[in-house]
């Protein structure tokens, strides 16, 4: 449990990386309810590190004060893959900010342990299921000061960029602590991207049994 709540300080910006300072450079403007590319690369001599698409969503953009962030990251020289999730409002801070310091609470033996969070998500093909309901492998981290959940596993990272490929929305349901998030993300223009952000890191195709799957409903 102690490690499942392992505090991490992520930063974006201006991020530490093994040959000097890196920064980020947009490659597409920034939007609501679409996807997004980004690169990492080292300030030092220009080398392309990381390859990021990002996506802000809101259910009602016109009216909600809730935004859905969601992130996949591939880092070039090792393949790693994350895929963040993060809850703002309209401001553009955490939804949550008490979880910051329930996940400062798990990293004491003797404080209350919290449940582990989970992430389900399920995915449409114009409205057609075309998955059943995966359950993610989820680690609580904290991200600039702000709490996030991370997916690190990357038989679960294979599993579920099949399914945003060939998809053209996903429903995610987010839970932590006694909190519970159900949005509609977008897929449209994520397999557009697909051959950018794997260029370097193609996704094996072999298909995994080994990861747990509810039942679809």
């Amino acid at each position: 449990m102690k490690k499942a709540l392992s505090l991490t300080l992520f930063v974006c910006a201006s991020a530490w990386c093994t040959s000097g300072w890196c920064e980020v450079k947009k490659l597409d403007p920034g939007v609501v309810n679409d996807w997004m590319r980004a690169t990492v690369l080292s300030e030092s001599d220009d080398t392309e590190l990381k390859r990021i698409v990002q996506i802000e969503t809101m259910n009602d953009w016109r009216q909600s004060q809730t935004s859905y962030h969601v992130k996949y990251e591939v880092t070039n020289s090792s393949c790693n893959r994350t895929l963040t999730f993060n809850i703002t409002n309209e401001t553009g801070r955490s939804k949550y900010p008490y979880w910051v310091e329930r996940i400062e609470e798990s990293q004491d033996s003797e404080s209350k342990q919290y449940a582990k969070p989970r992430v389900l998500v399920k995915t449409y093909k114009h409205g057609q299921s075309i998955s059943k309901v995966q359950d993610l492998n989820v680690e609580y981290k904290i991200h600039d000061g702000s709490p996030i959940l991370v997916v690190s596993d990357q038989r679960d990272l294979e599993r579920i960029l099949r399914a945003f490929s060939s998809g053209t929305t996903a429903r995610i349901r987010l839970i932590a602590f006694q909190d519970v998030s159900t949005f509609v993300l977008p897929l449209r223009g994520f397999s557009e991207m697909e051959s950018w952000f794997h260029e370097h890191c193609p996704l094996d195709t072999t298909e995994s049994n080994s990861k747990k799957e509810i039942p679809a409903s």
